[in-house]
């Protein structure tokens, strides 16, 4: 957010506003500014926010982050820096390794139909492939079973918060046509 968000905290927000400040939120949880019930309260909050005034209230005892034109407490900012950079490099190679998990779930799939419907002989040694190109993709983009753990976390995290988020807005929207009969 930018100086004028602390200029007009009326202002409303949009998404990004929102996942930006959940993203923030993240980075202090993950340096350590946060424990677990405080992180879920306020991301719990972020997710509904409606004006720039409302997320700012959800940093207003926390660190501030530093910008790109300001210099403000040195010994934080790596942490931040590294956490951030961290999560972005593990949710890029989730994305790499999604590509390397369908590839390998078209070659399956190939496999099955040369199986049942043609005379391929050796149309098995499709699944040895399919099963390779999952190993060798894994080994390519350096992911260990921990970091895999991980990503599946984060995206069931992120599929239950946007179920949340769609539940309470369908709630709110039953809620105003109700109003309005």
């Amino acid at each position: 957010m930018s100086d004028n968000a602390s200029e007009k905290p009326e202002i409303r927000v949009g998404d990004r506003d929102r996942n930006a400040a959940m993203e923030r939120l993240g980075n202090h949880f993950a340096d350590g500014y946060l424990d677990i019930n405080e992180f879920s309260k306020r991301t719990e909050a972020a997710a509904v926010a409606k004006t720039r005034g409302q997320l700012q209230a959800l940093f207003a005892d926390l660190p501030a982050e530093v910008a790109s034109d300001s210099s403000q407490d040195a010994p934080a900012t790596p942490q931040r820096q590294s956490a951030d950079q961290e999560l972005q490099t593990l949710m890029k190679k989730g994305r790499q390794l999604n590509i390397v998990d369908s590839a390998a779930g078209v070659i399956v799939c190939i496999t099955i139909v040369l199986m049942f419907f043609t005379d391929i002989d050796n149309a098995w040694l499709g699944f040895i492939v399919a099963a390779a190109v999952a190993l060798i993709g894994r080994a390519a983009l350096n992911i260990n079973d921990d970091e895999e753990k991980l990503l599946n976390e984060i995206n069931e995290e992120e599929s239950k918060r946007r179920a949340d988020r769609l539940r309470l807005a369908a709630q709110k929207r039953r809620e105003i046509q109700e109003g309005q009969q």
